[in-house]
């Protein structure tokens, strides 16, 4: 087996396509253009596609090395050569890479326009294929979420909202009609405990009309 492996090893063909696969590499690092906050373009889409074919290229390579000179324990084996000791840390590294997830700050990711988009559309397409109604605000958030909400106590008997923010409670108090009594519930976190509001109670407790 060794034999056979050097055979197909040292043949030009094979060669010549380790060295057409170096060039290329080469030229598709030198093309690449690196974003700000994880953005990219649809070369840099294709370029990360094909370093995935480099690297089983440079990984097949690397295997028949190991099979045709052994791995450490002998003279002229695999890990003796420097090249080769640095083409197997090169592929260790390449596939170590490409298993790990980028993880960044949420503030930083999200201050990219089209991640924030591409967020979006990513979360109302899930939500849609659970049968959640999503809607989408372009304006002030706590404004759309309690006027939407209002709408919905029209044909809804009990009508909820979940979150942290005070002002979505504000908003309730002022623009809620006596008649609808609308549940807030305010999530609370780690030894807070969450808490419910309704708007009939608290507009009778600051004396609303």
């Amino acid at each position: 087996m060794p034999v056979v492996v050097l055979d197909l090893f040292f043949c030009r063909p094979f060669e010549y396509l380790i060295l057409l696969t170096i060039f290329c590499n080469c030229v598709a690092l030198a093309i690449y253009t690196p974003h700000a906050c994880m953005d990219s373009n649809r070369l840099n889409h294709y370029l990360e596609k094909t370093e995935y074919l480099f690297l089983v290229i440079f990984m097949i390579e690397c295997i028949m090395k190991i099979i045709a000179y052994g791995f450490l324990f002998h003279p002229g084996a695999y890990l003796r050569s420097g090249w080769n000791f640095l083409d197997f840390v090169i592929v260790i590294i390449g596939l170590k890479a490409r298993n790990q997830f980028v993880t960044v700050q949420q503030g930083l990711f999200l201050a990219n326009e089209r991640n924030k988009t591409w967020l979006i559309q990513l979360l109302t397409q899930k939500m849609a294929s659970e049968g959640i109604e999503t809607r989408v605000s372009t304006g002030d958030c706590d404004t759309y979420i309690v006027r939407s909400r209002l709408e919905k106590a029209i044909s809804h008997p009990v009508v909820f909202i979940t979150g942290q923010d005070v002002d979505l409670v504000v908003l309730l108090i002022a623009l809620a009609p006596p008649e609808s009594n609308i549940y807030f519930m305010k999530s609370g976190k780690r030894k807070v405990e969450d808490k419910l509001f309704t708007t009939r109670k608290l507009q009778k407790e600051l004396s609303f009309p």
